[in-house]
């Protein structure tokens, strides 16, 4: 008798016809890449090299530096060719707007691999699971279902994906099956636990600790337990630090108690404002969403453009949260 294939493994096969029938292959993250989608991105470019695949990875962005420890890393580059990929892979962009290189790359088929609920479906070839905590736990099916020959570096990579994306196994999205993805991993591979966490979470240059201070003393409390923070680039300026060198600061501020939800506006060098959105009580991509950015219901995110007040810009902000606040609509338990 027959078992019939679950989603996972019907996309496994579909992505081993993908590998199979190309050569070169061109790998993005989205903007603003975290530790999932870069993580995920290394990991499928080492089973690729593997495979004697030609890979071009792209992005706009500087790799921070907690993360230049990772296997495979030297690949990034910020440059794209004018060149046709047989194939492009897109690691966590729900949308072309997510993708450092828009949609403007040539590839006979574009692969879309997701856990974002708003994901468009653009490529020849998706895979979006909402209920993954992360795309490298997506990966680490992927690469199961197809039997790849996964080693340490690969293994360091997908652990670094779903460390970060579940707050080092603090977050909601922590599931049974996550603890059990990193329960096999760890039992096949020797990994770099102390040294994964000490350059996520535990470690921060002088400068950071002293604006992270700056931030803490100088967080914006509203009615509601509504909180704001703000950003600029004379701030990273006077504290000497690289717009790619600070860690998620949202995610610190965002211990104080009594706040439910919060929003971090930064000034990106272009003067576009980004705003990183969190929340325990309202579906915060939704709120994301009226500025075209997105996310999932408890942390989303998106860009503030043609606004070049900083404060305008969290006036915006703050009425959009109030509005959904009003709404009466919250996350479900």
């Amino acid at each position: 008798m027959k078992v019939a294939m679950n989603k996972i493994q019907k996309f496994a096969l579909q992505f081993d016809k993908v590998i199979k029938s190309s050569n070169s292959f061109l790998l993005i993250p989205h903007i603003n890449m975290d530790g999932d989608a870069l993580g995920s991105l290394l990991a499928c470019c080492l089973i690729l090299k593997e495979k004697g695949k030609q890979i071009k990875v792209f992005t706009t962005d500087t790799v921070p530096s907690m993360y230049n420890f990772l296997p495979g890393v030297k690949y990034v580059t910020n440059t794209l060719p004018d060149s046709e990929f047989d194939c492009a892979i897109l690691f966590e962009c729900p949308s072309y707007s997510r993708s450092p290189a828009g949609n403007n790359f040539k590839a006979k088929i574009t692969v879309n691999i997701d856990h974002h609920p708003d994901n468009d479906l653009y490529g020849d070839l998706n895979y979006v699971d909402t209920g993954a905590s992360s795309v490298g736990e997506i990966f680490y099916d992927i690469f199961s279902c197809l039997e790849y020959p996964m080693n340490s570096e690969i293994a360091t990579n997908l652990y670094v994906a779903i460390y970060t994306d579940t707050g080092g196994f603090n977050f909601s999205n922590t599931t049974n099956k996550t603890h059990l993805i990193i329960s096999k991993m760890l039992d096949k591979f020797d990994l770099p636990l102390d040294e994964i966490s000490r350059r996520v979470d535990r470690e921060m240059a002088p400068g950071v600790f002293r604006l992270l201070g700056h931030l803490m003393e100088n967080i914006r409390i509203h009615e509601g337990g509504v909180a704001t923070s703000i950003l600029t680039r004379d701030l990273l300026y006077r504290y000497g630090i690289d717009d790619a060198d600070h860690p998620n600061f949202a995610r610190h501020l965002f211990q104080i108690k009594g706040i439910n939800t919060m929003a971090l506006l930064k000034e990106k060098k272009d003067r576009e404002i980004k705003v990183s959105l969190r929340s325990n009580l309202i579906p915060v991509n939704k709120v994301a969403a009226t500025f075209s950015g997105g996310g999932h219901p408890k942390a989303a995110g998106c860009a503030i453009k043609n606004v070049f007040d900083i404060y305008e810009a969290e006036r915006l902000v703050i009425s959009a949260l109030y509005k959904m606040l009003n709404s009466g609509e919250r996350l479900q338990k």
